[in-house]
């Protein structure tokens, strides 16, 4: 059965010019379809793939074939004249004695033909990066494939996600961090990503009072050397070099579910579809950390002369208990539309219908509605699926004007 409600205004992507187009859906409940969790996972990436053995061929059966024994010629004779005449007997006999013609069969209506159900092509989850490489997000697809990959790992609360502890109250294993997809040559590509990073790399912004205080608790446990190079100090240990040596941030981007609720309150006419960017890394973080600082014992100083900056960011589906989970939007295995009336429910913490949609004419014209809870619930029914840790490479940057403290 299809329910089909008034048409509500939505915003499809259209792939080529990487803009928004505007169109008209109608919510449609169609029986049995829904976004699919059913698909298996794809195999564990981090672990070897196994080899199979293929079975040997079962081996075809002998037929034993009796040889023949040649026979007395008279008795073969005799009895082959009596099989001819079992043969006429019988012949005479039918002749004699006709079978009874049948009754004719009662008359049994037709039955009419089942009503045509619509043909509605499945679309499982997993069928999302394969919608953002058509949307020109390769890099987004890539690192949702990784979580699709990766084994069961997740926050049970956003606290524990700040502290990276899993659902089984132990840090974030090593295969949850991943240091090798996102390179900052990509990220300095956007331009929103290279203002914030040449606003962060301002001495203005690296000496905050706050940044400054910050580097007073950092640097003065090692008050009593001539310098110090972190980097070596922490053994290339990239989050104890970044919890013990991190002093400034700054933030960049919105995150999906954000971008859309904004979006939808502009002139969308003039706005472009969400880019890579916003499908990697949501809203993150570039930051700074001691690279390099002097120490001076005699005034009681040190001086910061180099200043590593990356990013750091946390690839996750968080939903918080009691509150609507994120809407990202409306997906089908070519395309995204946003609705305004899911991010204006989103402000006031009210969900509606999750029923697939159409826009425009065709079976392929269902978009299925996607939330962070969607993809709980596939790690809840597959044991599988894992939040995880990015880091990008580093950019080592030389402070045209060190920055030096008092300890």
């Amino acid at each position: 059965m299809i329910v089909q409600d008034e048409e509500e205004p939505f915003l499809q992507s259209a792939n080529f010019l990487r803009t928004w187009s505007k169109c008209m859906g109608q919510r449609c409940e169609i029986e049995g379809v829904a976004l699919s969790l059913d698909r298996a996972p794809p195999p564990l990436a981090s672990l070897p793939s196994q080899s199979s053995v293929t079975p040997a061929a079962p081996q075809p059966a002998t037929k034993t074939v009796p040889k023949k024994v040649a026979g007395d010629a008279y008795v073969n004779t005799v009895l082959a004249i009596a099989k001819v005449a079992s043969s006429i007997g019988s012949a005479v006999h039918a002749i004699q004695n006709p079978p009874p013609a049948p009754s004719k069969a009662p008359a049994v209506a037709p039955t009419p033909p089942a009503p045509k159900r619509p043909v509605v092509p499945p679309f499982d989850i997993q069928d999302i990066p394969g919608a953002m490489r058509k949307l020109g997000m390769p890099m987004s697809a890539t690192l949702m494939e990784r979580w699709f990959s990766g084994q069961l790992n997740y926050s049970l609360s956003d606290a524990d996600e700040r502290a990276e502890i899993n659902q089984s109250g132990f840090p974030y294993p090593p295969n949850m961090v991943d240091t090798a997809t996102i390179m900052m040559a990509w990220v300095l590509g956007f331009r929103r990503a290279k203002n914030a990073f040449d606003t962060l790399t301002e001495s203005l912004m690296l000496e905050t009072p706050r940044a400054r205080g910050i580097l007073v608790n950092k640097l003065t446990p090692y008050k009593t050397r001539q310098s110090i190079q972190p980097w070596l100090e922490c053994k290339g240990d990239l989050q104890r070099f970044h919890e013990e040596f991190q002093f400034q941030l700054i933030d960049v981007n919105a995150s999906w579910s954000e971008r859309i609720a904004v979006q939808m309150y502009e002139e969308m006419s003039n706005n472009g579809v969400p880019d890579d960017l916003t499908g990697a890394l949501g809203a993150f973080n570039f930051y700074a950390t001691i690279a390099e600082a002097t120490f001076n014992q005699q005034a009681g100083t040190a001086t910061v002369t180099r200043v590593a900056i990356y990013v750091k960011d946390h690839y996750t589906f968080s939903t918080t208990p009691g509150n609507v989970s994120q809407y990202l939007g409306h997906w089908n295995k070519s395309h995204v539309a946003i609705q305004h009336l899911h991010a204006a429910a989103m402000a006031v913490n009210a969900q509606l219908s999750d029923a697939p949609v159409r826009i425009g004419k065709g079976a392929d014209n269902i978009f299925y509605p996607v939330r962070n809870s969607d993809f709980r619930a596939w790690q809840q029914k597959h044991g599988r699926g894992g939040d995880f840790i990015i880091y990008s490479d580093r950019i080592w940057v030389t402070l045209r004007r060190p920055i030096t403290i008092n300890l």
